[in-house]
């Protein structure tokens, strides 16, 4: 019975030395971990990496000889293309009559004067103090071309003309007879050789290029159902030179010369039934194309 006691009080004595032993490791670890600094925790333990792999070397190609090398001409992205020569822009040549339109006395006439550009081409019927009051010979006005419509005589012969085609540039003229009229005109390609003084007169714009400087517009009328301003200058000899001039076209329309009072007319021209920018080029050459032919 005392054996069995000393057993049992034995073994519940080393289980109490194990429970104290226990209870003291627990206690030191709780302390240790109070001990260490906030934030704090024990660095994990590196794992060991694995040794780093490196890429299998490939063999660079031998490059070619020098001999096996073709040069290649160097490009250019984009390129320009060649300017060309700077254009040097040459005057432009103007009629005689237009080249200076300045140092006009009267404001009106320079205006007057700068309008005659507008007539590209005209034509009509002319009368002078001979036959002031009958519309005879027609003319028709293009560029360097003239031509002349004759009145027509009641009597012809074989030497009859009706047409007169006037050259200024080489002062030369040629006539034809043109009528559709067989009795009157046998050969309409016959050629006959006159005289350009004979035929010539001066133009409407050649007397609106005359007009000087001094000269003055003194009113306006009303002359051949056209409304013209009136532009008066005296010439050297003293006679007074007056000019009507188409307000519109800034074509002279009469023109009438007189000495002292206006009834002592010395010279009229008139330019009735006036038309302008209408003709062709074939309007004033011969209509068989033959005033050209030797």
């Amino acid at each position: 019975m005392k054996s069995r006691w000393f057993v049992f009080t034995t073994v519940l004595f080393a289980v109490m030395l194990l429970m104290v032993s226990c209870g003291s490791e627990e206690e030191q670890e709780t302390e240790d971990q109070q001990a260490q600094p906030a934030g704090m925790t024990t660095p994990p333990i590196p794992a060991q990496q694995a040794p780093a792999q490196t890429a299998p070397s490939v063999p660079l190609p031998t490059p070619p000889p020098p001999s096996a090398l073709v040069p290649v001409p160097p490009t250019t992205s984009n390129p320009q293309p060649a300017l060309p020569p700077p254009i040097v822009q040459e005057p432009v040549a103007q009629p005689a009559s237009l080249q200076d339109l300045s140092g006009y006395q009267d404001p009106q006439v320079a205006r007057l004067v700068a309008r005659q550009d507008k007539a590209k081409s005209y034509h009509f019927y002319y009368s002078t103090s001979e036959n002031w009051n009958v519309i005879r010979d027609q003319f028709f006005m293009k560029g360097d071309k003239i031509k002349i419509e004759l009145y027509e005589i009641n009597r012809w012969n074989n030497d009859y003309f009706d047409t007169v085609y006037l050259e200024p540039t080489t002062k030369t003229a040629a006539a034809f007879c043109e009528n559709n009229n067989k009795d009157r005109c046998r050969d309409n390609d016959r050629k006959f050789d006159v005289s350009y003084e004979d035929f010539v007169i001066k133009t409407p714009l050649e007397w609106l290029a005359s007009i000087p400087r001094d000269a003055r517009v003194t009113g306006s009328e009303s002359f051949d159902e056209r409304m013209s301003s009136v532009v008066e200058y005296t010439r050297d000899d003293g006679a007074t030179v007056r000019i009507w001039i188409d307000r519109f076209s800034g074509v002279p329309v009469r023109v009438l010369i007189f000495m002292g009072e206006v009834e002592n007319i010395l010279e009229q021209y008139n330019f009735k039934n006036l038309v302008i920018n209408t003709l062709t080029n074939q309007d004033v050459q011969h209509q068989y194309d033959t005033f050209q032919a030797p």
